[in-house]
């Protein structure tokens, strides 16, 4: 993958960002649960995010990362906490994403739902997706990240309401 193009991402995301900026993510890697030896996945998924919160329990996000194939993936789209407590949410994020590829064209845009937790502890988080096995050529994958949230946010949006 063109390293290059990730960090333009990064940056344009970073700019894009309003000033009272909510959460940024980075993107650290995955684990396959891969059966095959055969298949040689790309583990390292760096990249970043930016999450908009709407409400305590709904937000916008978009981000690109290095991803399993180790092409460029972009995505954008929402994601829904609706369990949550002080150290603790869960939930779905959903959107399209590209990069990805099973018989299309890799830059093509493809739907996407994930299940989500989350583990916070003051202004810092660590996220975990899961990702299903969806064909021939994948493997289904855990994926962890952490997130920051950026200053101008209040941290009593996180407690349980």
């Amino acid at each position: 993958m063109n390293i290059n193009k990730l960090f333009v991402v990064i940056i344009f995301i970073l700019l894009i960002t309003p000033c009272k900026a909510d959460e940024l993510e980075l993107h650290l890697t995955s684990y396959h649960f891969d059966e095959d030896d055969d298949d040689d996945f790309n583990e390292s998924n760096y990249g970043a995010g930016y999450n908009y919160e709407f409400n305590s329990k709904t937000y916008a996000v978009i981000g690109a990362f290095n991803n399993t194939y180790d092409k460029l993936a972009v995505y954008a789209g929402a994601k829904w906490l609706p369990i949550k407590n002080k150290f603790f949410k869960a939930g779905v994020v959903g959107g399209v994403v590209t990069g990805y590829e099973d018989d299309t064209d890799a830059n093509e845009v493809q739907p996407i739902i994930l299940p989500e937790v989350q583990f916070h502890y003051r202004q810092f988080y660590l996220v975990s997706r899961f990702a299903p096995d969806l064909g021939d050529n994948s493997s289904a994958a855990i994926t962890f990240s952490i997130g920051f949230i950026l200053p101008g946010k209040s941290q009593d949006s996180f407690a349980a309401k």
